[in-house]
């Protein structure tokens, strides 16, 4: 869309908004029509009266910063609210008109948010929550809990010091996937996160645990299926196999660690353990867990100890995906890198799901291509397949080694052009913001007579090994 000749006016019943470069205020405020509206840089709707003029918003992205105004807890049509960080505004008093936003699924990342029991009331069915917080304890997170139904939970803290939150936080037991930052959880309290019943994917970064040793206990962990530790204090780590039973997938990086539980070569699921800036004793005990897997008669392990970087994709939406013989559709999609499998969850009944999942590979060899692949999920039989796509990560490795981090923030790198040798449907854009080299991008599905899939991707470089 060349934003030099395009004016909101020109097309009142717009439903879909979707660009890369910053978009007029005043422009967005016109598609009263519109549903779906994402966006770069900084957008204040602080002032009175503004949001309101878009009464049928469901989805509102924006890849900088957002401020909402308190209209925003009138407005129940609200699905997804998505941006790098949130100015969220206490809802209004007891004595005005009480709206329950019933239909609000994702709200991410939300500065200072203030978990007041009165705010989990007004937004009871969150099923992704993105937080960061300056101080620990300030801001009522025992009422976490109260989030019956949310599956997801980032929370990062900035600039705290001294001991962790402790007894201060209460996660829902209906989470699925938590990803820690700066909470300073002292491994002996790490109960509070392996006794959640259903947590498949743990990711513990930046101080998220404190302390030299971590003692796991029998019964926790039940269902974690995916772990990552990185730049946490940890030396020593004593578990079973019955520990983690379901562990299919392990990341230690920039970790003090000198080895991993020898019980881990009976945890059957098991299968591929990364390691990055780790003691190369770190290395040799993962390969006689291995062995002995394989003396045990099961599958040895994918050790891979130079990873080149890590690859978020934020898995966004689908776009007009083909109808199946005049029934709903139920779709999800599929990543694959190398050997790396993940998916997003399933939206019910519907031709243009909103996922907004973040997936995350560890790029091995940049050559390899990425896949997505987009299918029904059926009750009754095998999944049916709605299309299929791929993206070359090499222009992001070029861009990478020409040093972003010099260039003035939203900076566009590279563009690249659809053509026949690729599966863009659009003009895509690598560009650096917020301290992340970035891309975003729109797939055609292939092998299909309709379809497309919106993706972000986010490259994190990871330094060399280290072997002291």
């Amino acid at each position: 869309m060349n934003l030099s000749t395009y004016s909101a006016c020109r097309s009142p019943l717009l439903r879909v908004l979707d660009v890369v470069d910053r978009y007029p205020k005043d422009e967005i405020l016109q598609l009263i029509n519109s549903r779906y509206v994402s966006c770069t840089g900084l957008i204040s709707m602080s002032s009175s009266s503004i949001l309101s003029r878009l009464w049928c918003l469901q989805t509102l992205v924006v890849g900088g910063e957002l401020t909402l105004p308190s209209e925003i807890w009138q407005m129940p049509q609200l699905r997804h609210v998505q941006a790098r960080r949130i100015s969220l505004p206490d809802p209004p008093s007891r004595g005005e008109k009480i709206t329950v936003l019933e239909n609000l699924q994702t709200l991410s990342i939300v500065k200072d948010f203030k978990c007041t029991k009165e705010v989990t009331k007004r937004i009871p069915n969150l099923k992704k929550l993105g937080i960061v917080c300056p101080t620990i304890g300030s801001y009522s997170l025992s009422n976490l809990g109260f989030f019956h139904k949310l599956e997801s939970l980032s929370l990062a803290f900035v600039g705290t010091r001294g001991r962790g939150p402790r007894g201060n936080m209460v996660f829902p037991s209906s989470l699925k996937k938590l990803v820690l930052s700066e909470c300073k959880i002292p491994w002996e309290d790490m109960s509070i996160v392996g006794s959640l019943p259903n947590l498949e994917v743990l990711k513990l970064q930046s101080n998220a645990a404190v302390g030299q040793k971590w003692i796991s206990n029998e019964g926790e962990f039940a269902r974690l299926k995916y772990l990552l530790i990185h730049e946490c204090e940890l030396e020593i780590w004593e578990s079973e196999n019955t520990h983690f039973p379901c562990l299919e997938q392990m990341h230690l990086g920039t970790v003090s660690l000198k080895e991993i539980p020898s019980d881990f070569a009976e945890i059957l699921p098991l299968q591929v353990i990364d390691l990055y800036r780790c003691k190369s004793s770190l290395l040799a005990s993962v390969k006689e867990v291995s062995e002995e897997r394989e003396n045990l008669g099961y599958d040895a392990l994918q050790i891979r100890s130079s990873v080149f970087a890590l690859l978020t994709i934020s898995v966004q939406r689908g776009i007009n995906l083909a109808l199946g013989n005049g029934r709903s559709r139920d779709p999800y999609a599929v990543v694959r890198m190398s050997k790396q499998i993940l998916k997003t969850h399933v939206v019910r009944k519907t031709v243009n799901p909103e996922w907004h999942d973040d997936l995350t590979v560890a790029v091995l060899d940049p050559s390899q291509p990425v896949s997505v692949t987009v299918y029904d999920k059926n009750m009754f039989s095998a999944d049916e397949k709605m299309g299929d796509a791929e993206f070359d990560i090499r222009p992001f490795v070029q861009a990478f080694k020409m040093h972003p981090n010099a260039l003035p923030n939203g900076t566009i790198t590279t563009r690249i052009l659809p053509s026949s040798s690729n599966c863009l449907s659009e003009e895509s854009f690598i560009f650096w913001k917020d301290d992340y080299l970035m891309q975003d991008m729109c797939l055609g599905l292939r092998n299909i007579e309709s379809g497309q899939v919106k993706l972000q991707l986010r490259w994190i470089d990871i330094p060399g090994d280290e072997d002291s």
